[in-house]
């Protein structure tokens, strides 16, 4: 097993005659600009022209990189796709619509078997994420990327997936830090601790620390970066890690449990830039995009969330308070001093009008906590992210009635016995 940390989440792992790259963002911002990659990897492209097939983990933008895959089918047409799709998302349809023509649908928690030897399984968690368990020769490897889960479900999960030899998880924050004041050190602290919780309730040999190398461009969320760990202090993430860096790759004997460093590409550090806001959006144009999104919300909730306190927000490039009111289905102008959170009018129609945008607001960090705190942040946080992944309400109900909403479910059996008994939506380094 030969596994080589290209950039950020991206990686290429190499067993006999396979070489799957997974997860490629290699240029360029994501999340409505939030993020930049922290290094650049020099000659990253020509490096993937041997690679036999492409698996990405989630629809998040720095795994699921539009251009960067664009390029990489350029330079490498015949590339194997695995594409995961589920009852709530297909990401066939992304690829399809790329012109990729080499797909493989890759079922939930169904083994694809490359040969008698060699062969992946997905394993599904919240609303888009996977991990991928992968078997050669009577060994497995599992590449956890951005799955965090409760202790009880990783507990369930790893009773199912048995043994394992080297274990890949993400190990920085990736989003808005829910906190109005910064602890650097306690913030990094917890990042160590949580990322051995989230490693720990399996049975393997080796942890390798990853997909954590970006950096927040927002103008709201810069202070962030100064409470992320680097590269150089990766070794002090668990006693079992293997301290690889972007760039290196390391062959692992797991008959003798050894493992063998070398550098393979080049890195650069790049320089780190603060996204410049584009023009202001209207208010009235910004009310007119709340009625539709919100009515749409409520009704998928079945009104529910008319009894939410309302969101205080300021958008600081118009100088006015906003409350966003399930009641009236709106945004309304107050005269309130404070605020919950604040933000630019750009990210809040974005959050209004796009796909996905919540976690274009939330991961890309478009937005500071206010002086009233979070107040009802999380719970809108949570409604609108769980809509966007069509989770909400109707649609889970409709799930309980077809045979493939029956699966869904069934196959995140661990996730949802964990979710009920644990009840903890949030990692530790986010409850400061």
């Amino acid at each position: 097993m030969n596994i080589t940390l290209i950039n950020h989440a991206s990686c290429l792992i190499e067993f006999g005659d396979y070489k799957l790259l997974c997860d490629p963002w290699f240029e360029g911002s994501v999340f409505s600009g939030g993020w930049g990659l922290k290094y650049n990897s020099k000659g990253c492209y020509e490096f993937v022209k041997k690679s036999t097939h492409l698996w990405i983990s989630h629809f998040h933008e720095d795994h699921l990189h539009r251009n960067t895959l664009l390029k990489i089918l350029e330079v490498n047409p015949n590339i194997i796709i695995f594409a995961n799709d589920s009852y709530n998302f297909q990401m066939s349809k992304f690829f399809q619509k790329m012109g990729s023509k080499n797909l493989i649908i890759l079922e939930e928690r169904k083994e694809f078997k490359f040969s008698e030897n060699s062969s992946i399984i997905r394993y599904p968690a919240t609303g888009i994420d996977n991990a991928l368990l992968i078997k050669h020769k009577g060994y497995s490897y599992l590449n956890l990327n951005d799955v965090v889960l409760s202790n009880i479900a990783l507990k369930l999960l790893s009773a199912q997936m048995g043994p394992i030899e080297i274990i890949m998880s993400n190990f920085n924050h990736a989003g808005k830090l829910m906190v109005k004041k910064f602890d650097n050190k306690n913030i990094r602290k917890s990042l160590i601790e949580n990322y051995q919780k989230n490693i720990a309730p399996f049975d393997f040999q080796y942890s390798l620390p990853f997909a954590s190398y970006h950096y927040y461009r927002a103008p709201e969320s810069k202070e962030q970066n100064l409470a992320m760990i680097g590269m150089d202090e990766l070794s002090s993430l668990s006693t079992s890690s293997i301290p690889l860096k972007l760039g290196e790759s390391v062959f692992y004997n797991p008959e003798e449990k050894t493992f063998i460093k070398k550098n393979t590409l080049q890195i650069f550090q790049n320089n780190e830039e603060i996204l410049v806001r584009s023009e202001s959006i209207d208010l009235e144009e910004l009310i007119y995009l709340s009625k539709i999104y919100l009515l749409k919300v409520n009704k998928r909730f079945l009104y529910l969330l008319s009894f939410f306190e309302s969101l205080i927000i300021y958008i600081y490039d118009l100088g006015l308070n906003l409350k966003l009111s399930f009641k009236k289905n709106k945004i309304l102008v107050v005269k309130n001093q404070e605020s919950h959170i604040s933000m630019h009018s750009s990210m809040l129609k974005k959050w209004f009008s796009s796909i996905y945008g919540t976690d274009q607001l939330c991961v890309g960090a478009h937005f500071k906590i206010g002086n009233l705190g979070k107040g009802p942040l999380i719970k809108y946080l949570i409604v609108f992210m769980l809509f966007d992944n069509k989770l909400d309400f109707v649609s889970l109900l409709k799930m309980l009635f077809t045979f493939k909403g029956l699966k869904f479910f069934f196959n995140r059996r661990e996730e949802i016995i964990g979710l009920i008994l644990s009840r903890s939506l949030m990692a530790d380094y986010q409850k400061s």
